[in-house]
């Protein structure tokens, strides 16, 4: 495994055993496909070697495309950088949709520009549609400046590495010149000036800049840590035959196949069982304030409250580019919302919808695999936000006290709690319903109807499917909607219970418990009698009748408490579900463990000790690892801790991980403890690191019950 130039000094020991590891391991060494070594000594006379190389396995060869080795330039190293690469050729999606990057909206010479451009684009027509048009013709004025901006930029310093690279190639063949070495050095420092600009383009496309946060709490710096940064690309899926599709345009057909059929099957619907149904329905004395026309002050409000750069949809503007132009934007933006406030009426191309697939698992298969994330116009989000603001206050008065997500001071450890007590006891249509004005149904069913959605299938918008069904996630109305339709199912098990047809668990304070519901996720009580499991699973059919939803059989689960297996087995078996033994994990925390045991926290530990794993510890300072610790690791117990008192043994094998990261790095290094940890976790003011002690945490996240028992007294 030698190969060099010339003599230098080295092992043969230690080359022999390489070459015994190699041969005994039946490893494959390619050869390099555009070069002879890769390192050299960068002097006169040079030494080359091949000092670095790809090692892998026929089984590896054999799962996986043929790849070829090559070295990439050098810039700024002895080393070539060493590339192994799938040798198949590219796939070409198409070309990517237009997308306005937020740094341009600070650069001069765009601030120059946008009045011109702004001018320049304006349409004639319906309100809303002009905006959009006019939002196309601003697209297409600024795609070729924002090219050329940052090309530009890029151009020049792969010319310098271009350079840099033939200086080395020539070093390879005769002895540099000292002209050539010179140049060689002078074009490194010019290339760490460009590297340096081109940072802050590429950084802020990922949302936050390098260079001013290096080493604070930026999300791009824990993104930095982290090992995921897997490529995104989907190669093959598995279609609706069960075929395996591996082309380019057979997989975004499996994929247009799917949610095609996914949100155009309509399933019928019976307004069942409504009217005997409590609704708490609106006054008609709080109609006022709801169909007021909306204000200047109100939709600028709703647009600042939004995170600048979230992806854009098909419009390719983020948010932040309405905040940066407000003063250009606001008299359409204005227009479009006084003409929505009378005819309640959306150009369906401002519901034109992008859909970002995110995976479930590591091991996708299916499309079904994937997660659908709806990324919308910004003008569209904007008036949903806007709605969507003024339901947050009107739907804790008519929602069922049972429903505890996206309502204004109900919160997820309050069903967690509830869920838990009701086990320790154990073990000892609908908008119209609701009597929304009509104003608002209009608006409602404008933002609903006639959506239309593309899939982004690796990176480019593939299909157009006309939607009949369903509603968004992403879309800023659809949780407190879907709240609403819940309700149905809420109000029917109410009903069901207050007439003695099922019967949940009853708790000490006289409070009856039939259901709880946290959005999507339902967890039903119901003793153990054939009649009640029977009237439980008729309610159920009815819910699915009523709304077009289904339950998830495959998802859920039967638990029993004081009941039998073999009698939990046939209840579970008649229902054709699953059957689990607590203690079971409910909206992420332990649901029926005991509390003061030292492994029912334990997931906590685990997740320290995986998102430890994650991070490469020999590329952050010490300063980095504090600053992951108070802001990730700091984080991750306080949901468990904010409903369940921790034994000790909790709180020093958490800390333990803690202070072992801190100055340890990787569990594996060296490193002396150099501070005490009472000192490091004493605040700032009292010169220390400022790491809060868990035990106390944890006390002040449970007094807090104490509190809202006091200042809440009528909530369930």
């Amino acid at each position: 495994m030698r190969e060099e130039s010339t003599a230098i000094t080295s092992s043969s020991h230690s080359s022999n055993m390489l070459n015994n590891f190699i041969s005994n391991n039946l490893l494959i060494d390619p050869p390099l496909s555009n070069n002879r070594y890769t390192w050299s000594n960068l002097r006169i006379p040079p030494t080359f070697s091949r000092l670095d190389r790809f090692l892998y396995n026929s089984n590896w060869e054999f799962l996986f495309n043929p790849h070829i080795t090559r070295t990439l330039p050098r810039p700024t190293s002895d080393h070539f950088p060493l590339v192994c690469e799938d040798s198949s050729p590219t796939v070409r999606w198409g070309p990517a949709p237009f997308r306005l990057n937020s740094i341009a909206l600070n650069d001069p010479e765009f601030k120059r520009n946008m009045d011109r451009w702004w001018d320049l684009s304006a349409q004639k027509g319906h309100p809303d549609f002009a905006f959009i048009q006019r939002l196309k013709s601003l697209a297409n004025l600024i795609k070729p400046w924002q090219k050329e901006k940052f090309h530009s930029l890029t151009s020049a310093k792969d010319n310098i590495i271009r350079e840099v690279d033939a200086i080395d190639k020539k070093e390879l063949d005769t002895p540099l010149c000292q002209e050539d070495s010179d140049r060689r050095l002078a074009l490194k420092a010019e290339l760490s000036d460009l590297s340096l600009k081109e940072s802050q383009f590429w950084f802020q496309r990922a949302k936050k800049l390098w260079l001013k946060e290096g080493d604070e709490n930026s999300a791009f710096f824990h993104r930095i840590c982290s090992s995921r940064q897997k490529r995104n690309l989907i190669h093959e899926i598995q279609d609706e035959e069960g075929s395996i599709q591996n082309t380019n345009n057979n997989i975004s057909l499996a994929f247009v196949n799917y949610f095609s059929r996914l949100y155009r099957s309509s399933t019928k619907k019976d307004p069942l069982f409504i009217d005997n149904l409590e609704w708490n329905p609106i006054d008609y004395s709080e109609w006022s304030p709801l169909c007021a026309p909306f204000l200047e002050e109100e939709i600028k409000g709703v647009i600042n409250s939004f995170e600048g750069n979230k992806a854009p949809g098909p419009d390719g503007f983020p948010i932040s580019f309405f905040k940066s132009y407000w003063h250009l934007l606001k008299e359409d933006i204005l227009v479009i919302f006084k003409d929505f406030f009378e005819k309640g009426v959306i150009n369906k191309n401002m519901k034109n919808t992008y859909i970002a697939l995110i995976a479930k698992k590591k091991n996708y298969s299916h499309p079904k695999d994937f997660r659908p994330i709806s990324l919308t116009m910004s003008i569209y989000k904007i008036i949903a936000k806007t709605l969507s603001n003024w339901l947050k206050l009107t739907l804790p008065d008519t929602i069922s006290g049972n429903q505890l997500a996206f309502i204004k001071n109900r919160q997820i450890t309050d069903a967690i709690l509830m869920a838990n007590e009701a086990l320790d006891y154990w073990k000892m249509k609908k908008i119209k319903e609701k009597n929304f004005p009509p104003s608002w149904r209009k608006w409602i069913g404008g933002c609903i109807s006639n959506v239309t959605y593309s899939i982004i299938v690796n990176g480019k918008p593939q299909g157009r499917i006309k939607a009949n069904r369903g509603l968004r996630q992403g879309d800023p109305l659809s949780p407190f909607l879907f709240v609403i339709a819940m309700d149905y199912l809420s109000r029917l098990l109410s009903h069901l219970e207050s007439t003695g047809a099922i019967k949940g668990v009853c708790l000490a304070n006289d409070c009856n418990i039939s259901h709880i519901l946290f959005a999507d996720d339902i967890l039903l009580f119901v003793e153990d009698n054939d009649l009640y499991l029977n009237n439980l699973r008729m309610a159920i059919s009815l819910f699915e009748k009523a709304s077009g939803l289904k339950i998830n059989l495959t998802k859920s689960v039967m638990v029993p408490v004081n009941v039998s297996w073999p009698r939990a087995l046939e209840c579970a078996s008649s229902w054709d579900i699953s059957c689990h033994t607590l203690p079971l994990t409910y909206l992420g925390v332990p649901l029926g463990g005991n509390p003061k045991s030292k492994l029912f926290l334990r997931n906590i530990e685990d997740r320290i000790q995986k998102k430890l794993s994650n991070w490469k510890y020999a590329h952050i300072s010490k300063g980095g690892r504090l600053t992951l610790i108070k802001s990730t690791l700091s984080s991750l117990p306080i949901y468990q801790l904010s409903v369940f008192q921790a034994p000790s043994s909790t709180y020093k094998n958490i800390e333990k991980l803690w202070r072992n990261f801190l100055w340890k790095g990787s569990c594996g290094s060296k490193g002396s403890h150099v501070i005490n940890w009472s000192i490091v976790t004493k605040p700032k003011e009292e010169d220390g690191l400022g790491i809060s002690r868990l035990q106390i945490t944890n006390q002040a996240l449970l007094s807090k019950w104490l509190w809202r028992y006091y200042s809440e007294p009528n909530s369930l």
